[in-house]
């Protein structure tokens, strides 16, 4: 499926079968994908600001030594 190709190829990681993630804002480009490809209300775009368990997926974007400055930080 193209979608899910272009998906792969801008760093999104796989969730689900149809669940993506990706660590930034990124709404705008989500929108252009569904107008380029028209899909319309196929696609959902969500902003979530947890996921259980996602201690793999923060391995996957580098974001570990992020989120442990972010914490030092919040913690002074």
């Amino acid at each position: 499926d193209l979608l899910r190709s272009i998906l792969n190829r801008l760093g999104f990681v796989k969730l689900q079968n149809s669940v993506w993630v990706f660590p930034y804002e990124c709404e705008e480009l989500v929108i252009m994908l569904k107008s380029h490809l028209f899909l319309g209300k196929d696609v959902l775009y969500m902003t979530v600001d947890k996921i259980e368990n996602d201690k793999w997926l923060k391995e996957t974007f580098s974001l570990i030594k992020l989120a442990k400055k972010r914490s030092n930080k919040k913690s002074r």
